[in-house]
């Protein structure tokens, strides 16, 4: 091998390596959301929050912590313990809504989301969502009857309602994330008291900015 081919091979190998390394870096972000900075969005806390919401944990809590995730997804579900401790930080200064954003990798989380909605008809959403994320995903169609049963829903309101107006609310919550830039779960937003809704990678971040109020 000539000094030539030796350099054309050494700018190839170069330019692999640099294809390696930002395809890694895109993929990292895209699986790691902690690796991305915090980001203050140009949206309503109106849009974000809805007419309705339904929300857990202090009422009176100046901050929202706004969670996009999918009841099939594993790290949602390992996550779920860490969100709800964030509830009873010192001060209870954080309240939590949440938005469904099923991913098309999951095929029973849709349904189970739509499971979610309809129990919220008769006062259950809290009561239902803790059971599907403490399902270790086990989300078929008899896992949900037995869900279902377990919190002794009416069956037939259930059925109406999972007909009409649940499949509603969450196709509206997987818009909302679409067009709030979400394409990964779990996502959170912090609705702040000065108006702001800021887009944060991860729980620790969500922490360390509340840890600074």
């Amino acid at each position: 091998m000539n000094r030539m081919d030796r350099a054309i091979l050494s700018l190839f190998i170069l330019l692999a390596a640099g294809m390696v390394l930002y395809v890694s870096n895109c993929i990292f972000k895209r699986y790691h959301p902690s690796a991305e900075k915090p980001e203050v969005l140009s949206v309503s806390q109106e849009t974000v929050i809805g007419k309705h919401p339904l929300y857990r944990g202090n009422a009176q809590a100046p901050f929202v912590l706004v969670e996009f995730a999918d009841y099939q997804c594993p790290a949602c579900i390992a996550m779920h313990p860490r969100v709800l401790e964030t509830l009873h930080r010192p001060k209870e200064q954080v309240k939590l809504l949440f938005h469904h954003f099923p991913l098309p990798m999951h095929p029973q989380a849709k349904p189970a989301a739509i499971e979610a909605e309809a129990a919220r008809v008769q006062g259950q959403f809290w009561s239902l969502h803790d059971l599907l994320m403490n399902s270790n995903g086990h989300l078929l169609a008899s896992d949900l009857q037995t869900y279902v049963q377990r919190l002794r829903l009416d069956p037939n309101r259930l059925r109406r309602d999972l007909s009409q107006a649940a499949p509603a609310a969450v196709e509206s919550d997987l818009q909302l994330g679409k067009a709030l830039g979400v394409n990964a779960t779990p996502t959170f937003l912090l609705c702040t008291p000065a108006r702001k809704v800021i887009k944060l990678g991860n729980l620790s971040q969500v922490e360390d900015y509340l840890g600074r109020q």
